[in-house]
């Protein structure tokens, strides 16, 4: 008898810690739960998903649904254009093409790209204002991976690129790209702009491959993202989230399109066509995905550059600094 509650005693500090980590995954899930509810009832988003992951181990996963007329229910599979988050695949990519010493973090764009050998510079000074003159420094490649090449995004600058335009393909973008005058000296500022699409060229050339065609081959096959690409079949489509589109309070603002004023789910508004054979692959924007595929592209990068649960890697030397490079 006593050698039994001698065990039980034993095991009271195992009980009670079970109980207190099942409760505290409990209020986890309540409260991701009550955020998601509460985005949905003060109209920020529409339908949607969320989780939070330890590693491989789910602590709250949670798909709320909205009543709004045309709005689908979302699940891990429903597939999702992920705009910017594009970018931080485009850049895996090109680390994955450093760590095979295809080019220098310090080469000029102009050794891949010829387009890009006499790039003019829009005069900081104020008499000069709106003329351009040569560029003194280079373009290089490291200016287009932090975002300090001095070109923007030009959605309303008739004159400048933007991807809701009807490129054939990305080498048509970047000859484009390098007839508009930068903002500034390359390296001298940061400027959020279209510096990944620029990228996904790069990446063409240094690879002699298709720019999705490579990101399939080193990251999304490796990392079994099925559904993460630049174009949509007739069956993803029926996966594929509408926009979820608040009325608009002011309609002349640069970037705010008319709309119908209230509040809808909708296809109107998509700036891609994510037709089946683009070669436009913008990789600042342009990719679809769903919330499971970039689940393990960020699992990815919290291992480092490496595989999860896999014994390879994308990058060795992911994080490594060295500027020699």
């Amino acid at each position: 008898m006593f050698p039994l509650l001698r065990l039980f005693a034993a095991c009271l500090p195992l009980i009670f810690s079970f109980s207190a980590s099942l409760h505290a995954e409990d209020a986890l899930r309540a409260k991701v739960k009550a955020y998601q509810e509460a985005l949905v009832r003060s109209k920020v988003t529409g339908s949607n998903i969320a989780g939070v992951f330890q590693g491989s181990t789910v602590l709250a996963l949670n798909s709320v649904s909205s009543t709004i007329d045309g709005d689908k229910v979302v699940n891990e599979n429903t597939i999702f254009p992920i705009w910017s988050m594009s970018k931080p695949i485009t850049i895996v990519a090109m680390m994955i093409l450093l760590d095979k010493e295809s080019y220098r973090l310090s080469d000029p764009v102009e050794k891949y790209i010829p387009y890009f050998s006499n790039i003019m510079c829009k005069s900081e000074i104020e008499e000069d204002e709106g003329e351009a003159f040569p560029c003194k420094r280079k373009l290089l490649v490291e200016h287009l991976l932090t975002h300090r090449s001095g070109f923007q995004y030009y959605q309303n600058d008739v004159g400048g690129p933007d991807h809701t335009d009807a490129y054939e393909n990305l080498d048509e973008f970047v000859r484009h790209a390098a007839s508009h005058p930068l903002e500034f000296e390359p390296g001298s500022k940061y400027l959020y702009g279209i510096n990944q699409a620029i990228l996904g060229r790069l990446i063409e050339v240094m690879s002699g491959s298709e720019f999705y065609k490579f990101l399939d081959k080193e990251i999304f096959g490796p990392l079994d993202m099925v559904d993460t690409k630049f174009f949509l079949t007739q069956e993803d489509r029926k996966r594929f989230q509408p926009l979820y589109r608040k009325a608009q309070k002011t309609l002349n603002d640069p970037g705010i399109r008319a709309d119908q004023g209230k509040t809808q789910m909708t296809t109107n508004f998509d700036e891609l066509t994510y037709a089946l054979e683009t070669k436009a692959q913008f990789g600042g924007e342009g990719l679809v995905g769903t919330f499971s595929d970039y689940r393990k592209f960020c699992e990815m990068l919290l291992a480092g550059g490496g595989v999860p649960r896999k014994k390879n890697h994308l990058s060795k030397n992911f994080f490594v600094n060295d500027k020699s490079r």
